[in-house]
Parts: C-alpha cells; sequence; structure tokens
C-alpha cells in the first residue's frame, strides 16, 4: 500500500518522497499535521523523555523519571532515513551522552499548565 509523506527528503529516486532538501528544512515549509504541528516527522528524529524500554508501555515503569540514565527513545524519523522509519510510531533509542547528527529536540509547552501559571502570577 503506497504511502504519501509530504515532509520527507529522501533522494532516493522516488519522486514522490523527494523534496530536493539535502538535510533538513525549516519549520513551517510543510502544511501542519490534523493537531496542526508542523515538521512532525522526517526532518530529524526527535529525541523524547522516555527511557527505553520494550512494548507495553506502563506509565508506571519509571521510563519518564528525569534521572533515569537509560538509552532514550527518539522518533520520527529523520531526512536520512527510509519512508517506513518516517512516523512516530517507529522508535530507535541512543545513550543520552551520544550526539547524533540527525537527532534534533522540539520543545513541548503544555498550554493548560501555562495559564494555570498565568493566572497565579496574577493574583
Amino acid at each position: 500500500m503506497p504511502v504519501e509523506v509530504e515532509c520527507v527528503g529522501w533522494g532516493v529516486g522516488h519522486k514522490g518522497f523527494n523534496d530536493d532538501a539535502l538535510v533538513s528544512t525549516e519549520v513551517g515549509k510543510y502544511k501542519p499535521n490534523a493537531w496542526g504541528l508542523h515538521n512532525m516527522h522526517g526532518s530529524v528524529w526527535q529525541w523524547t523523555r522516555s527511557a527505553y524500554r520494550r512494548y507495553l508501555y506502563r506509565d508506571d515503569d519509571g521510563r519518564n523519571q528525569p534521572g533515569v540514565s537509560d538509552r532514550r527513545v527518539v522518533r520520527d524519523g529523520s531526512w536520512y532515513d527510509r519512508p517506513s522509519r518516517c512516523r512516530s510510531g517507529f522508535r530507535l533509542s541512543y545513550p543520552a551522552w551520544q550526539k547524533v547528527y540527525n537527532v534534533g529536540f522540539r520543545i513541548v509547552c503544555d498550554l493548560r499548565e501555562q495559564q494555570t501559571l498565568g493566572a497565579h502570577v496574577a493574583k
């Protein structure tokens, strides 16, 4: 089954998956996904907070604790990867200290938390 992907830059000879970029592209170049987020898949792998654990996922197994020194999960694929890796369900892991040329990060803020903090500050 063919997969349509708009936010990738593979130069594998298949024009449907080639945006002619040699590496990552600027944010906002492609249409946002259903949640309004740009460049989620195929630009660079993204570090996550989670330590790499086998599935099934359990939030209480310690994987999301800040002090855990295990390997960290990266998701979403990069401009260097095959299209099958360009999705949030595919993950790899690296030691947290390792520098990786095609891995970046995304800053995420919970809007509800910001609103709550703003209300407390205003008092």
